[in-house]
Formats: structure tokens, sequence, C-alpha cells
């Protein structure tokens, strides 16, 4: 078992603190240096907008200023990893902006709205009308299971009919499609049962972890290319995707410990495919955020000297 040694570690640190975002620094010195979660919340501000939904590159591949789903459920993790209280209002805003984007005909929340094709963006984050409405049935879980997720750890903010209808929506969806889950659309369906209260969500993770080996890439040898890994399933040990995980996050985390690199950070291995002088930028903002992320996933697994 291979750990990341206290001068690795260091490395490590020093690049968050040179390099990554705000956001990013704030949510390390909240896990490694008893920083207050005000720092994280402050620095998630800087991505919010009246509206109560995310933009401004919250999420790193998607430059878009305005708010989308995509970024309101990539800023959610960092209030919930630093337990932001309901009456935060970013969370309040947030949840808002969840309720309002719901689409009643679709049943379901669309990624992106058609205004990203204005901006800079991997070359995967695009709007395109005619079957923008077809990719929300046949993706449903990739975003609408996260924002599901959100409503149910938020449930007080969110009108009872809508949760029930929206998780009931989520559920039959994940009958429905339990056969072909793979990769991101996977991943949403975690957090959605990570939401569940324990007796809900006990049939949930019954069938996740029947369907997560093929699910999720598994072998070590295509970890080098791009595909969802086992870790990113989950925050610690106490999983219960452990149960059929547990073999390949013990050799993820031997490998990624093998990839930090000579700056002290984790490159994300993909690239946008346009809009060159940007993804560089994104980039770095890449680096940080996977580096504070698996840094803290060696924190809970107990990998870090």
């Amino acid at each position: 078992m291979k750990t990341l040694s206290a001068e690795n570690f260091t490395r490590a640190r020093h690049f968050v603190k040179a390099k990554a975002r705000p956001v990013d620094q704030a949510l390390f010195a909240y896990t490694f240096e008893r920083g207050g979660p005000q720092a994280v919340w402050e620095a998630l501000g800087a991505f919010a907008n009246e509206d109560g939904g995310f933009g401004h590159g919250m999420e790193p591949d998607c430059r878009l200023p305005a708010s989308s789903i995509l970024g309101t459920i990539t800023a959610f993790p960092y209030l919930q990893q630093t337990n932001a209280p309901t009456d935060h209002p970013l969370v309040a805003g947030g949840i808002r902006y969840l309720i309002n984007t719901y689409d009643q005909k679709l049943k379901g929340w669309r990624m992106l709205p058609p205004e990203v094709n204005d901006h800079p963006r991997a070359i995967w984050w695009g709007y395109a009308s005619e079957k923008a409405d077809q990719e929300v049935i046949d993706n449903w879980g990739n975003p609408s299971a996260c924002a599901v997720a959100y409503l149910q750890r938020y449930a007080s903010l969110v009108p009872q009919s809508m949760l029930d209808e929206v998780t009931d929506q989520a559920m039959a969806a994940l009958v429905a499609k339990s056969d072909s889950l793979a990769g991101h659309v996977f991943l949403p369906f975690v957090e959605f049962a990570e939401a569940l209260e324990p007796d809900e969500s006990k049939p949930v993770w019954v069938t996740l972890n029947r369907i997560a080996p093929n699910a999720v890439v598994t072998d070590p040898a295509q970890w080098t290319g791009y595909g969802v890994r086992p870790l990113w399933t989950m925050s610690g040990p106490d999983s219960p995707l452990m149960d059929s995980l547990s073999e390949a996050v013990n050799a993820q985390l031997d490998f990624e410990i093998g990839q930090q690199t000579a700056d002290g950070s984790w490159h994300p291995f993909w690239n946008w495919g346009q809009y060159e002088e940007e993804w560089e930028a994104a980039k770095i903002e890449w680096q940080g955020q996977l580096t504070v992320r698996l840094l803290r996933s060696f924190k809970a697994f107990g990998r870090i000297d």
C-alpha cells in the first residue's frame, strides 16, 4: 500500500497555495489547517449570480458567466463538504435556482442554456437546440439526479409536492436505466443515494453496487486515459460502494499517489480540443481542484504519512 510522503504533501500544499483558485485554497485550509468554512463560502460567492445559480467558470471547462445547472451542481459539493446550513444565502439561492429551472414537461433539468455557445468551453459543453430536449430524456441522471440530490439534502427549502415528484422520477430512472448506466450518468445516482435517508437509500445502494464494476473504469491500464474512476464515487472508506469497488479503489489510490507531477500537483487527463489559450488557464484551475480533491481522498483513506 502506497502512502503520500510528508515531502510530497508539502509539495502539493505549495502548489495549492500558489496556483489553485481561492475556493480550492479555502477548502484545503478547511480540511488540513483548521480553516473556517466561512472562507470557502466567501470564495464560492464569487461564482454566484443574482438568480441563485452559479456560473463564471465554476466548472472550469465551461467559462459561461451566467448560471447553469452545470455550474450549480459543481458548486454544491463545496457547501456540502463544509456543512453549510440551510439558511446560508448560497444554499438558499442555489436551491431556488434548481426549483426555478426544473422543466415540468421534461421532468428534469437541462445542463446548459443556449448562451453557453457564446463563450469558451470544452468541446463537449455546448447547446444544440435540435437535440437539447432529447438529451435531458436520454441522459436523465446527469444532471437531474444531482439536482434531486441537493433538493433532498436541503429538503426544508423545497415544496413537498415537488420533492416527492422528482424523487420518484429519480427512482424510476434508476430502475429503467440501471443496466446501461455508466460514467458520468452513474455518478449522479451515487450523489442521489448519499442524500437519501438510510432506509430509503438501501435498495438504491443495492442497485449501484450491482452495476458499479461495469459503470466505472476499474482496469488500472485504462487510467491514463479519460474515464470515471472508482475513487470519484466515494468520499471515504465508509461508502456503501466499497462492497463492490474496494479492490479497485485501493489500486487507484496507489496509482494516483504515483501520478503526482514535479510541481506537486495532479493534472487533468483531458483537454478541450478548442480555445487553446483559455484551456491553459482552465487546466491550472483543474490542477488545483484535482489536487485538493485527491489530497482529501488520501486523508480519508489514511494514505498520507
